[in-house]
């Protein structure tokens, strides 16, 4: 997720300096060619390190198993110091803070697990938590998620997750977050049986400019494929109809003279922009620039 969110803040400077900045709908500036197709390599690729696919390429939105948290590598962190026989200390290099992992409970049942974290190796400075409360072994699972950051270069940084699996094939999940000086971002994933899933995320910035994105299985070809919409406060949306076999055709509309715009492509990544103008571009890869 996390480098998801860089790409989707990037995309918003893009558009945001491109239409006199602000959250309205850009007081008529016109993006430049440029600026749309950096906006379209851009969204390619946030779809591909979005919430449901993981990094995974552009492919049909797969729900993520939240659960596979507590057994993923420690991602930005490195061991400095040994407390006992089985409790370390570790360094977060996104905080910038030392921490503590702890378990209470039952691994298979009800249960809370986490992070302590602290300004200092010596553990005598508290810098906030990460505290999952779940619940297992029951229908439905539960994991809920806090993070609260209250000392270092990160302080103010707050998520929210609560996941729900019913057992049957369908979860949710349902997220919040603040990243300070960047933006707040909200979202919701509900899948259905065999994994496939709607996404709707949605990023709003200091000054007020969002972006949202939406991606869902395309019914017409019983999910093997998916239907993704972005917006933003500038005016600018895309629309990207995936076809089965990862083709497929879309739009981008929007303050420019070179828009509306169709585009077609190949599961390769390797397609056509039909500008407004006449014009075309090809690209290769998810992106417009070589």
């Amino acid at each position: 997720m996390k480098r998801a969110i860089s790409i989707i803040a990037a995309v918003a400077a893009v558009l945001i300096a491109g239409c006199g900045g602000s959250g309205g709908s850009g007081g008529g500036a016109s993006l430049s060619k440029d600026q749309v197709a950096q906006f379209l390599t851009r969204g390619f690729t946030a779809i591909q390190s979005g919430h449901g696919n993981g990094g995974g390429g552009l492919r049909p939105a797969m729900a993520k198993a939240t659960h596979a948290a507590k057994t993923a590598p420690k991602a930005q962190a490195s061991r400095v110091a040994a407390l006992g026989s089985e409790e370390f200390v570790w360094f977060d290099s996104q905080f910038e803070l030392y921490y503590v992992e702890f378990m209470e409970g039952d691994p298979g049942g009800v249960h809370d697990w986490g992070k302590h974290y602290f300004v200092d190796q010596e553990m005598t400075q508290p810098a906030g938590d990460e505290i999952w409360h779940s619940v297992w072994g029951t229908t439905p699972e539960t994991d809920d998620q806090t993070i609260n950051i209250t000392a270092g270069p990160m302080t103010g940084y707050h998520i929210e997750t609560h996941y729900t699996a019913a057992g049957d094939g369908h979860h949710t999940e349902i997220g919040t977050g603040h990243i300070p000086g960047e933006f707040d971002y909200e979202y919701t994933l509900t899948s259905t049986e065999g994994g496939l899933a709607t996404i709707k995320e949605k990023y709003t910035y200091p000054d007020e400019s969002w972006v949202s994105y939406e991606n869902v299985p395309n019914d017409d070809q019983g999910g093997a494929g998916n239907v993704y919409t972005v917006k933003t406060s500038v005016g600018v949306v895309m629309s990207l109809n995936f076809g089965p076999e990862y083709d497929g055709t879309g739009t981008i509309t929007g303050p420019s003279s070179v828009l509306p715009a169709t585009i077609e492509w190949d599961n390769n990544g390797t397609g056509t922009v039909h500008w407004h103008d006449g014009t075309t571009t090809t690209f290769e890869n998810w992106s417009l620039f070589s």
